[in-house]
């Protein structure tokens, strides 16, 4: 999932989507609570997984090979 930061329309939220060729959810968050809530820093790639539980188990700006292996470690 994406969340791209405030309030966002539905058209530019479809338009980042085809820009990037995303396959998964892009969302509008409005007032910015994941970026709060998990942002390590501004402009960068944020991988945050949560478990079942909706636990965060993975929060990194970089280390991709890390959230794949957290991400099976979730399931």
């Amino acid at each position: 999932m994406t969340l791209l930061p405030g309030k966002v329309e539905p058209d530019a939220l479809a338009e980042w989507s085809a820009a990037f060729g995303s396959t998964h959810p892009v969302l509008a968050d409005s007032y910015n609570d994941g970026g709060r809530a998990w942002n390590l820093g501004q402009g960068r790639p944020q991988f945050v997984v949560l478990d079942r539980d909706h636990q965060v188990v993975f929060n990194a700006t970089s280390d991709h090979d890390g959230y794949q292996q957290a991400i099976l470690d979730a399931l």
